[in-house]
């Protein structure tokens, strides 16, 4: 017997996720802050955008690289730390 996977089209887009406590206090959300932008000279467009993501009650920080100018990357990529980043006990 053959198991095939079928490719299923998305009907609606991906939903929205608000970003993750942070991972060494867990309890505040972090402010996600743009750093900088780096254009195409050529078609003036946004390639790569740097957001800093910074804990308001610990101070905990991250830099995060994203292609283009989406926020919703940079949200994905702070959860992605949040939810692999090892605690420190205290």
């Amino acid at each position: 017997m053959h198991h095939t996977d079928t490719v299923r089209i998305a009907t609606n887009p991906r939903k929205w996720r608000r970003p993750a406590p942070c991972p060494a206090c867990r309890k505040s959300r972090p402010l996600i802050l743009t750093l900088g932008t780096i254009y195409n000279l050529r078609t003036r467009k946004p390639v790569n955008t740097i957001y800093g993501c910074i804990c308001p009650n610990c101070r905990h920080r991250c830099i995060l690289h994203v292609d283009g100018k989406n926020l919703k990357k940079a949200i994905r990529l702070w959860n992605h730390h949040a939810s692999h980043h090892q605690r420190n006990e205290q």
